[in-house]
């Protein structure tokens, strides 16, 4: 699917269309594929954050967001991506 264009980052929803949600989505992309992953969700619950803590995401945001806040957390990823 990436061989092309592989991403640099990914912003996940925990909520998705499908049955598989984005914590599910996430391990699958973590043992697949080396891209950092940062949550950005409505969802702050403690059983939530403890499920998406397995996946080491390099962030977990809880919407709503200031564009401030996003550009930070992208950029320090990206840098920890790149020096990783």
């Amino acid at each position: 699917m990436w061989e092309k264009s592989k991403p640099d980052l990914i912003l996940m929803d925990i909520y998705l269309k499908d049955e598989t949600d984005g914590i599910e989505t996430a391990a699958i992309i973590r043992n697949k594929h080396d891209i950092p992953i940062i949550y950005l969700t409505s969802d702050s619950s403690h059983e939530t954050i403890q499920r998406a803590k397995i996946t080491e995401p390099f962030g977990y945001l809880v919407k709503p967001v200031s564009e401030d806040i996003l550009l930070t957390n992208v950029e320090l990823t990206l840098q920890k991506a790149v020096f990783a």
